[in-house]
């Protein structure tokens, strides 16, 4: 069985454009959207139409914290995956760049557990896995960001780093201890992943204190996954992206329109990231899928 989770925000109606798609492409797939309790969900009756399940995240989602990482641990556990299952995750804000069929076979026939990023030899990489060797804190909206960088000057080990989206900014404080060393090697990677059913039982039975040590960093959902599945020898990775991005200096992808459309085909990737709910490549998309 293949799996599609779709994590879900703001556009209800794009995410069940997104479904439509994705059921047409592939009519014996599992559908989930697993969508942001604080915001507008989809119109349940039109994703139960189409064969796919509304869930509502145990709590809110904020950018950068923990309760993405949560939200997307307790989803995966919910699909109750047998061993050569495989579970896709997606945002309501992708789309498929080519048929879902070729993409099932490639996970079918890949004798592989995984299809995770693996950056490693990335020149940015040692700056995102500090983000894993400190703990960090969100402060308050009213907080005087001038005078507390004026005060960390004086305070080594301690550093702020701004956030998206209007909220206020995270304080970092590095550990004396962290859980990594030569036999347990810390991993980052892109968050959207597809999984079979053995990884996901490997994430599932991971050391509770690790999600602990986690939740109190800034984007675990970039490391956890990554680190518990890349230290089990018991898993075959085929490293690369599932998404199609592009990244301009910003903590998201840039906004794709048709001018990307023949780089995104090109890169021989199965989905790209991210869309505009009105994107018109989006028509086009659909024009190719369906010749295809």
């Amino acid at each position: 069985m293949f799996v599609y989770v779709v994590t879900s925000y703001t556009d209800p109606a794009q995410t069940e454009r997104l479904v439509a798609r994705l059921r047409r492409d592939s009519p014996q797939s599992r559908l989930i959207v697993s969508h942001d309790k604080k915001m507008p969900p989809p119109d349940a009756a039109h994703l139960s139409a189409l064969g796919a399940e509304l869930r509502l995240t145990n709590e809110p989602i904020t950018w950068g914290d923990a309760t993405y990482l949560r939200s997307l641990l307790d989803v995966i556990e919910a699909a109750a995956l047998a061993p050569d299952d495989w579970i896709t995750i997606l945002t309501g804000q992708d789309y498929p760049l080519r048929p879902l069929r070729e993409y099932e076979t490639h996970l079918a026939t890949s004798a592989a557990d995984m299809l995770l990023e693996e950056p490693d030899d990335d020149p940015r990489l040692p700056l995102f896995l500090a983000r894993y060797v400190s703990r960090s804190y969100r402060l308050p909206p009213w907080t005087d960001r001038h005078r507390i960088r004026q005060v960390m000057k004086h305070i080594p080990g301690f550093s702020m780093s701004s956030s998206p989206r209007g909220l206020p900014p995270d304080l970092h404080r590095r550990r004396l201890r962290t859980p990594f060393d030569d036999d347990f090697r810390l991993y980052k990677g892109c968050d959207q992943f597809a999984l079979s059913g053995r990884a996901a039982r490997v994430l599932a039975r991971a050391d509770p204190k690790l999600l602990r040590y986690y939740s109190h960093t800034r984007v675990p959902s970039e490391s956890y996954p990554h680190t518990v599945l890349r230290n089990d020898p018991s898993l075959r990775n085929l490293a690369g992206m599932v998404h199609y991005a592009q990244w301009v200096d910003t903590p998201h992808p840039k906004w794709l329109t048709s001018e990307d459309l023949d780089v995104m085909l090109q890169s021989g990737l199965w989905f790209a990231r991210k869309f505009r709910p009105d994107e018109p490549l989006l028509d086009e998309l659909d024009r190719l899928l369906d010749e295809g």
